[in-house]
């Protein structure tokens, strides 16, 4: 499998878990700052589709692009909330 990712729409569960194993974290520390329980992330990445854009938006903003993005803090919410905003201009601007 190439687990490159180029883009969001590259963020498949499989190349999610070979991320998160080449970052040697832990699914807590992975999907903790994501806002996605553990539990979840974990099934996300052994599930052969693609997670919701939303999160895959996130696992790229933070894991690919190397931008802060923590769901943890007030301000990382604000981020997580802006992404979801621009993903809704963005579906908007499509439809014009």
């Amino acid at each position: 499998m190439n687990d490159e990712v180029k883009t969001e729409a590259d963020v498949t569960g499989p190349r999610v878990r070979a991320i998160r194993k080449r970052l040697g974290l832990s699914l807590p520390e992975f999907w903790g700052p994501l806002g996605v329980q553990s539990t979840t992330g974990g099934r996300l990445e052994t599930e052969n589709v693609k997670p919701s854009k939303p999160v895959r938006i996130a696992v790229f903003t933070r894991y690919v692009a190397g931008l802060e993005l923590d769901a943890t803090t007030e301000v990382g919410v604000a981020d997580i909330r802006n992404l979801a905003r621009i993903k809704n201009l963005i579906r908007i601007a499509k439809k014009h």
